[in-house]
């Protein structure tokens, strides 16, 4: 899926998407739960696991 096709999907701009897999911006909880709606992921699986 394109940034561009995620984007549409989770209701945001594609350059949100682009800042948000760059880590340089901090994301709401409602676009995290959005964005994993729309991967059909788990929110967990976004987060770095404890070493």
């Amino acid at each position: 899926m394109s940034q561009g096709e995620l984007a549409e999907k989770v209701g945001v701009n594609r350059n949100t998407i682009n800042r948000i897999e760059k880590g340089v911006v901090q994301v709401h909880p409602r676009t995290i739960r959005k964005v994993t709606e729309a991967l059909v992921i788990d929110p967990a699986s976004l987060t770095p696991e404890d070493e």
